[in-house]
């Protein structure tokens, strides 16, 4: 499949290196899928002008019979009373547990029924991993986007807010809801990072020193310790949905509109060749769940 969707793309770029994106070392590897149908099927697909590689008449024909071959799979599909179609979406822990899962059966219902699978995936492999295959679609912020030749939609900001268990309510300073870090036992990731960082400038800022009583390996565990009423945390806004009404308080906090991302969904182009309806049944799901975040 792989080396068929090659092909069609070498066709639609006119050239090896411009369907690669002109990445030399991507343009190697279509270069060995189309030299392996050549080997399959007995005959030669491309020719070369100067150091530009592109296909011959019979390559262009192939392309053809292929294109004609992936609208009449999808047409067939389209005759079938069940939705066959499976899409692998990539995105990190947070997002796949707070806002796709609770949403699963929306999903199921606004993609037609589609098949879903959920990665979680650092931001920085997404598209790279949409761009190999791997994934047909993932949900990142802007800033790893940029540059890159890929379909996108922008899904919505998403900052974050400090969550306070009720119990504590009392103990929030009114005027610098930053200050409860320093009274309330507190919750965040270990390691480094631009939240940690970013709080340590806060809290030096405001002349105390962070110590968390609790360091965990994702949002999601530092979200699990607030629910149980231990302590409070620096979350992002969709964790909204993680708890009750009566569990928490928010505070925003001027202070972290640094951390403020837009979020897009993203997906290849290509994949609409053999995912067609990968608009229709899985991205406009997608934008529907974060519109109602």
């Amino acid at each position: 499949m792989e080396r068929l969707i090659a092909l069609l793309n070498v066709s639609k770029h006119q050239s090896i290196l411009a369907s690669a994106g002109n990445d030399t070392q991507k343009a190697n590897l279509v270069g060995r899928q189309i030299r392996e149908l050549r080997d399959t099927l007995g005959v030669s697909l491309t020719k070369k002008a100067g150091r530009q590689v592109s296909l011959n008449d019979q390559g262009n024909e192939l392309a053809g019979i292929i294109s004609n071959f992936f609208d009449a799979i999808e047409t067939f599909k389209d005759t079938t009373s069940k939705n066959s179609a499976t899409y692998i979406i990539g995105t990190g822990s947070s997002i796949i547990s707070t806002a796709l899962i609770p949403n699963f059966k929306k999903i199921r219902e606004l993609s037609n029924e589609a098949k879903v699978i959920f990665k979680n995936r650092k931001s920085s492999e997404i598209i790279k991993l949409i761009q190999m295959g791997e994934l047909d679609i993932g949900i990142l912020s802007r800033q790893h986007c940029e540059g890159k030749k890929i379909e996108t939609f922008s899904l919505r900001t998403i900052g974050y807010s400090l969550f306070v268990p009720k119990a504590f309510e009392d103990q929030v300073p009114k005027q610098n809801p930053f200050l409860a870090l320093s009274k309330i036992p507190f919750a965040t990731l270990e390691g480094e990072g631009e939240l940690k960082g970013l709080l340590q400038q806060i809290a030096l800022k405001n002349k105390f020193e962070l110590d968390p009583v609790f360091q965990g390996t994702s949002l999601v565990q530092v979200a699990q310790v607030v629910k149980a009423g231990e302590c409070c945390g620096i979350l992002p806004d969709f964790f909204n949905t993680a708890f009750e009404e009566d569990e928490v308080i928010k505070f925003s906090l001027s202070a972290l509109k640094k951390l403020r991302r837009e979020y897009l969904v993203a997906w290849k182009k290509e994949t609409e060749m053999f995912k067609h309806r990968i608009k229709a049944d899985a991205v406009e799901t997608i934008r529907q769940v974060f519109r109602e975040l």
